[in-house]
């Protein structure tokens, strides 16, 4: 996503948080369910407000950087469930929970992170989507853990790829495990090398 790159590497802009990816937490067996569930929008750009948005836009066109997409704080309208929508859902074996609820963010991005995965339901696996589907009339979209979806309106999507590749959300999760385990080592031979084994 060039317009993405030409934003994060541009020093003068202000305002900028960073993309969906870098904002939200994602527990590592939700992975793949919330890839799916936001595609490209784990590229959108969340931004303090409207003005920095606007700033960022320009700077994109005037240096043909190419496109992005910017979630500003301030102006994002949180979508969620209502009471009889999330009771019904929450019936159905397999129902795992709504996305905003299950995903974590800083308390200033919670806005955008409803805005995204508020009307969001994840399920244990297809079948349990399809039924949480049918029972809330095809309203909302449905995620399983596998990366299949029912969308609000019925439609449905899924399958695999030939290639077994990591996504954005499971590859951040390996980086954040490699840096753990590089503490981890580096802790180790420190200790090694005061107790004089080196």
């Amino acid at each position: 996503y060039q317009g993405v790159k030409g934003v994060m590497q541009a020093e003068n802009l202000k305002g900028i948080v960073g993309p969906v990816a870098e904002v939200i937490k994602v527990p590592g067996e939700l992975a793949k369910a919330v890839e799916t569930a936001l595609g490209a929008g784990l590229q959108n750009i969340v931004v303090v407000d409207a003005p920095a948005a606007k700033a960022a836009i320009r700077y994109l066109t005037q240096n043909r950087l190419g496109r992005a997409t910017f979630l500003p704080r301030t102006t994002v309208r949180p979508r969620s469930l209502g009471t009889v929508q999330k009771n019904a859902a929450s019936g159905v074996r397999g129902y795992i929970g709504v996305g905003s609820e299950l995903v974590s963010c800083a308390p200033e991005d919670m806005p955008v992170l409803r805005h995204l995965l508020g009307a969001v339901i994840f399920a244990e696996d297809l079948d349990s989507a399809t039924e949480i589907a049918r029972v809330l009339n095809h309203a909302v979209k449905v995620v399983s853990l596998a990366g299949d979806v029912v969308n609000a309106g019925g439609s449905m999507s899924g399958g695999a790829d030939r290639r077994r590749g990591e996504g954005l959300l499971e590859q951040k999760r390996s980086l954040e495990k490699l840096a753990e385990d590089i503490g981890v080592m580096e802790k180790k031979l420190a200790e090694i090398e005061r107790d004089g084994g080196g």
